[in-house]
């Protein structure tokens, strides 16, 4: 379609240029032909009514040519400075594209180059999880990939973290009945030192037999 315009528009600077022409060297063959007839009276001995009204309408029709071929001069430079302005316009669109595809390139390239959190992330390695889920392989998809990685490592941190729940409710259950059996513990001293001190005068007895 731009072509089919970019002919058109070539077609009609052609005809304008080949009209434009063609009023020039009407203009140039009708001063010829009027500085000729000057020439003829200047020279003639009598004064010829017919050539001077022949010289008239020369110049009368020159007159008007050159009318028309200024203003077609004037319409050929107002067509140009149309086309320079609409150059100017698709050249600086031209250029706006061009540095915001350089600021999109950029930014695809930022982008690429970010640091993730998935990259500071601690995870087994691809091999690793490969091994354990045969169903996916190398040639899958690294998005795809990374979210079943993710979603692996999510299952196994939930997992120690249920482990390390139990274990903690397992040590304070320990602890509590470490501090039970250490009551116990305390209170069975207490009594034998309690009847320790009341064998005292038994044994202060028995000595004396």
């Amino acid at each position: 379609m731009e072509n089919i315009h970019s002919l058109g528009s070539n077609n009609q600077n052609l005809s304008a240029d080949n009209s434009q022409k063609k009023v020039f060297e009407t203009c140039i063959d009708l001063a010829k032909k009027a500085q000729e007839q000057c020439r003829q009276l200047l020279h003639s001995s009598s004064i010829d009514s017919k050539a001077k009204t022949h010289l008239m309408t020369l110049i009368s029709r020159l007159r008007a040519t050159n009318r028309a071929a200024y203003l077609e001069a004037r319409t050929s430079k107002q067509e140009a400075q149309r086309a320079r302005q609409l150059l100017d316009q698709k050249y600086l669109q031209l250029q706006n594209l061009y540095y915001e595809q350089q600021h999109i390139l950029t930014s695809i390239k930022a982008c690429e180059t970010f640091p993730t959190t998935y990259d500071s992330l601690s995870m087994i390695s691809e091999e690793e999880f490969l091994a354990l889920h045969p169903n996916f392989s190398k040639t899958t998809d690294q998005h795809t990939l990374m979210l079943a990685r993710l979603s692996h490592e999510k299952k196994e941190r939930e997992n120690l973290e249920k482990v390390r729940r139990d274990l903690l409710k397992q040590k304070s259950e320990l602890i509590s009945q470490n501090k039970v059996h250490k009551e116990e513990l305390e209170e069975l001293d207490s009594q034998l030192k309690n009847f320790i001190r009341s064998a005292e005068p038994l044994q202060e007895f028995m000595k004396k037999y």
